[in-house]
């Protein structure tokens, strides 16, 4: 790979140096800066032994090329000070270690000339781990960090778009995600752990398609349309139409994903999301569970979604479910015929989380457990 010229501040000094496009800012900081009291540990941002602030927010050092943090603050545990540090050690808290147009037009210009070999990086937490597994190896990697212009969330009208390059942590302290809707800011709250919310973004969520992920499945119940674009112009793509395979989209080669928007709820609709998670809080869900539904005065269903992740290759909707709602009252007997029904559209695979058919069952308990909240 390539080399470039990175300057930051590391603990309030300044850095200038030239590192190897692949270098991690872990291996930087303790091989070349000496700050070895960032460890890798797990490799894959879960344990915390890497973490770092960069600009204020805690990332995973890990998960970081030492060119994301060119432009911006870094510090370490060695440059803390803070009285925490003492705090920690006085009670016992210690443990064993343990950007502009212009820039849109650049980065569409590089991936027309050569798409297929250029990989696109918004946070990286995805990205960097399928390098470190030599699945992908790119010959060059366009960091996205700068453009300011995708990490803004905010309705125009009715409408409420999501920047693609919007941290899962932005998007659930975002007082207009959750005036939209709190199941969404509760599902953006729901992604692994604090250091992944803070670097990893919703535009790389949904590219990498990982169909046991959180964000995907809210945003289907919501109606949400992705917006991409290439130097051919704009496209919409619904979020149904986004996910084809496992870590398959359909967004087109040289095509950017700008943002995520969603139309107004139906008055009165209520939403809801579930997450069946057997192990750890951190972990990927064994089966999710998005639901919105909106009644009219008599209590009738007149809106229906719902939306399962974890339960196909993809994100899906379960739409002889929602179909099989509509005008009737959310009594018992309705409830467990769409429960079954969306069990009956999914078709999950065996993995490390449960069998085909453990996870098809959890789909219809967890499906009327949504159902019910809202009901």
């Amino acid at each position: 790979m390539s080399r470039h010229r990175i300057r930051f501040t590391l603990n309030d000094a300044p850095v200038d140096l030239t590192v190897p496009a692949e270098r991690l800012l872990v291996d930087l900081l303790r091989e070349d800066l000496g700050k070895t009291g960032t460890k890798d540990g797990c490799s894959v941002g879960v344990c915390g032994l890497c973490t770092v602030q960069v600009d204020g927010a805690p990332m995973s050092a890990c998960l970081l090329l030492a060119t994301q943090v060119d432009g911006a603050a870094v510090r370490t545990i060695e440059g803390l000070a803070s009285p925490l540090q003492d705090a920690f050690i006085e009670e016992g808290g210690f443990q064993c270690g343990i950007c502009t147009s212009g820039q849109l037009i650049a980065a569409d210009a590089l991936l027309a000339a050569d798409p297929d070999d250029t990989l696109v990086m918004a946070g990286g937490t995805s990205l960097v781990i399928l390098m470190k597994q030599d699945l992908v190896r790119p010959a060059r990697v366009l960091g996205l960090r700068r453009i300011v212009q995708l990490r803004e969330i905010g309705a125009t009208g009715a409408v409420l778009g999501l920047g693609a390059l919007a941290t899962h942590g932005a998007l659930a302290r975002s007082q207009a995600v959750r005036d939209h809707a709190p199941a969404l800011a509760s599902t953006f709250a729901a992604v692994a752990t604090v250091r992944i919310r803070e670097q990893g973004t919703l535009g790389g969520n949904l590219a990498h398609a990982d169909p046991a992920q959180d964000p995907p499945v809210t945003l289907l119940a919501l109606d949400g349309v992705a917006v991409a674009r290439s130097r051919f112009g704009e496209r919409r793509i619904p979020l149904d139409a986004l996910f084809v395979d496992f870590f398959e989209t359909s967004l087109e080669p040289g095509e950017l994903l700008l943002r995520v928007e969603l139309p107004p709820l139906p008055a009165g609709a209520r939403a809801t999301y579930k997450k069946f998670l057997p192990a750890t809080l951190d972990d990927y869900a064994t089966v999710s569970v998005a639901v919105v539904i909106a009644t009219d005065a008599s209590g009738a269903c007149t809106h229906a979604r719902i939306a399962l992740g974890g339960a196909a290759t993809v994100p899906l909707r379960a739409r002889a479910a929602e179909r099989s709602l509509a005008g009737l009252r959310l009594d018992d007997a309705a409830i467990r015929e769409a429960a079954a029904l969306a069990a009956g559209a999914t078709d999950p695979i065996d993995d490390l989380r449960g069998s085909a058919e453990y996870k098809r069952a959890m789909a219809e308990v967890w499906t009327e457990r949504a159902l019910r909240e809202v009901a």
